[in-house]
């Protein structure tokens, strides 16, 4: 339920409104959360990047330059980022399992995978969806600006201005496919997206850029 007028009103029960009154509702959806990384863990993160593993490319449906595995050393993201994010993000839309997970009982979280992602000019990831309960992104580097890219010939003039740009894609509670664009500029290093990992996302490519974009993204499972 949601509030009518004053958001501070409480809805009162259906026994006690009067003839004529109007309240909306707002069906339940899952959602996800946005965290800004402190400093410390941002550098913890590039001392990882700068350790990074083996390939992960062939894992990923995205057309990108390059991917790797990362090492979480002494379990120290696991333990000071996800871990609270899962509480984060239980006590804001309730404990999320799918049935189709197969786990019952004591089951622990645990990140199990993450990576690297390296994107060039022209890379992009399409729609998609990942392994696992949980799932996230991290904006690294981001050497572009919406603006921008969206300012040359193949966006200006168009009604959908998506170019280099990050979507969070769900089904609404009319059954259309809805979505939530994350326009790509440099104030977007150092957040991170945390979310079901059911839910599918797209990552736009860049172009007129000899940088790369560098991002991190993993899956959390129950095991």
């Amino acid at each position: 339920m949601g509030c009518c007028g004053n958001c501070d009103d409480k809805i009162p029960n259906y026994n006690e409104r009067v003839d004529g009154s109007v309240y909306p509702v707002t069906p339940f959806n899952y959602g996800w959360l946005e965290y800004k990384l402190h400093p410390d863990t941002m550098e913890y993160l590039w001392d990882c990047i700068g350790n990074k593993k083996e390939s992960n490319k062939n894992n990923l449906v995205g057309q990108l330059n390059a991917s790797y595995y990362l090492e979480d050393t002494n379990g120290y993201f696991n333990n000071t980022v996800i871990m609270p994010l899962i509480d984060k993000y239980h006590q804001s839309f309730g404990t999320y399992v799918p049935n189709s997970s197969g786990f019952y009982g004591n089951a622990s979280y645990v990140m199990k995978d993450w990576w690297v992602n390296y994107q060039k000019e022209g890379d992009f990831n399409p729609i998609h969806n990942h392994g696992g309960i949980y799932s996230f992104v991290i904006w690294m580097k981001i050497p572009t600006s919406h603006e921008e890219q969206n300012s040359t010939y193949r966006s200006k003039d168009s009604n959908t201005q998506v170019i280099s740009d990050f979507h969070m894609t769900y089904i609404n509670s009319l059954g259309d496919i809805d979505k939530h664009q994350y326009k790509m500029n440099p104030y977007m290093e150092g957040y991170m997206l945390f979310f079901p990992s059911k839910m599918h996302h797209i990552v736009y490519p860049f172009f007129d850029c000899d940088e790369e974009r560098i991002s991190i993204s993993g899956n959390v499972y129950l095991i």
